[in-house]
Parts: C-alpha cells; sequence; structure tokens
C-alpha cells in the first residue's frame, strides 16, 4: 500500500510531553540540529510532517512526524531527507528564541517589561513599572520568571472566570494553569477550565476572549451559533483577539 505525504506548512503548537512510545531523532543540515519527534497514530493515512514553534529545553524547535501504523521510520528519515531544503525554509520563518535572563524584554499584558537581575534580594520575583524583578542566583532567572507568570496568571485568570460566570450565574469547576501548546484554552464537560499560562503576556483583550470562550463552554459544548453568541456578549472585542492570536500567536512560543 502506497502512502500519500502531506507537508504542513502551518506552524502548530504542541505539548512538549514525550510518551514512551515516541522515537526521535535529530535534523542535521548545513550546522542546523533539530530534534524530530517520530509518533505513530491509528489513525493516520499518511505520513504528516509539521514544523513546531515548541522549543525544547535549549531553546530549539521541534519537528513532530505522524506514521500510520505499519510504517517503518526510515521512511520519515527519507522523507526528511528528500525535504530538507523545505524543512530549513519552514525553520526560518519562525520566530526567534528569547530566553528569561537578565536584560531581555518580554511583554506582559503586552507591553514590553525588562527583566532585571537583583542577586541580592529576598523577595523572589516582582514587578515595578515596566520592569520585571528577580532575586537569586543567574542559574535561576528562567524559572522563576515562568513560574512566576503561573501564578500571575492563576490570580488574574481565575477572577476574570469568577467575573464572567457571575454575570450567566452559573459555576465552574476546577481552573488549572498550564503550558498546553495544543490550545490557548480548554473546558472538559464537567465545567473544569485550563489555560495557557503564555496567554497573561498577550493584551488584556486577547486573554479576556479566550476566557470567555471557554466559559461559554460551560453551558455550549459545541461551536453552534447560541456558542458564539454568547462568546461576543462576554468578550470585549472577540474579533480583534482572533486576529491578534492569528497573527501574533506563535511569538509567544518563542520564550522559554
Amino acid at each position: 500500500m502506497r502512502h500519500l505525504t502531506l507537508l504542513i506548512i502551518k506552524c502548530l503548537k504542541y505539548k512538549l510531553t514525550m510518551k514512551k512510545s515516541d522515537e526521535s531523532f535529530f535534523f542535521y543540515s548545513d550546522g542546523i540540529k533539530v530534534p524530530v519527534i517520530l509518533k505513530t497514530h491509528s489513525n493516520a493515512r499518511r505520513i504528516i510532517m509539521r514544523v513546531s514553534c515548541n522549543r525544547d529545553l535549549s531553546g530549539t524547535n521541534l519537528i513532530f512526524v505522524t506514521l500510520p501504523i505499519g510504517v517503518h521510520d526510515d521512511e520519515a528519515r527519507k522523507f526528511l531527507e528528500k525535504n530538507e531544503s523545505w524543512v530549513v525554509q519552514q525553520l526560518t520563518k519562525l520566530p526567534p528564541a528569547i530566553q528569561f535572563v537578565d536584560g531581555a524584554h518580554v511583554p506582559y499584558f503586552g507591553v514590553p517589561h525588562k527583566i532585571v537581575h537583583k542577586p541580592s534580594a529576598r523577595r523572589g520575583v516582582w514587578k515595578e513599572q515596566q520592569m520585571i524583578f528577580v532575586s537569586g542566583n543567574t542559574e535561576f532567572i528562567n524559572r522563576r520568571v515562568i513560574d512566576w507568570f503561573k501564578k500571575e496568571a492563576r490570580v488574574i485568570f481565575t477572577s476574570r472566570v469568577k467575573s464572567k460566570t457571575s454575570m450567566l450565574k452559573i459555576g465552574f469547576g476546577r481552573i488549572s494553569i498550564r503550558d498546553t501548546h495544543s490550545r490557548w484554552g480548554s473546558c472538559s464537560s464537567n465545567g473544569n477550565l485550563s489555560f495557557s499560562w503564555r496567554l497573561l503576556m498577550a493584551p488584556d483583550f486577547v486573554f479576556d476572549y479566550v476566557i470567555s470562550h471557554e466559559v461559554a463552554h460551560i453551558l455550549e459544548h459545541n461551536h453552534g451559533q447560541k456558542f458564539w453568541q454568547l462568546t461576543t456578549s462576554l468578550s470585549s472585542d472577540m474579533l480583534a483577539a482572533k486576529r491578534w492570536l492569528k497573527e501574533f500567536g506563535d511569538g509567544l512560543m518563542a520564550y522559554y
């Protein structure tokens, strides 16, 4: 049986967690070394390759290759070699990596903030005007900034959820703050909500839309007309937020 191959140019967002069944190797080209994650899926009918906005712990982008059942890993390697120039071209289109280090500028509510290292301070992480101060050793700046964003996101997003569910006179379940890359937010059937902490780097109207979207799902578990009417009524500017995420959302994945 011949398997058709599909190239997906769109930059997709995936969770970095690898399952035990996942295999990996590296893609090499003119000094470029990129991890390739191989996955086998029972529903796959062709080889699918995705150049991802996700990064590993070193800030390197990832390439995901999904194989149909019965297709050998060697076919994925041959396919990558055959399409080497295309892969390199897609990698160059991705936003450059930006690490949370002293002096870096990162967005908070869509406004650039400078990370300032204060090694002798004993305050953890705190914000003043357009600066984010980080105490402690240099090697912990990255982790502390990410933890700070997660804590801030939990407080701000929870407050926004309470406000919107109060408007609808409904309750909600547990709120989780994660770094899931497949979606900005989610709502389970029992009303548990999940949001990406990276949304806090976007402007207020953007994460307000995502929160409105998920709160609306508590009542409407679909994307029908009633759902969109409800989301529009809860969101400050739904259309502008959707445009922003389409144009700039991938850039939020560049920070690590």
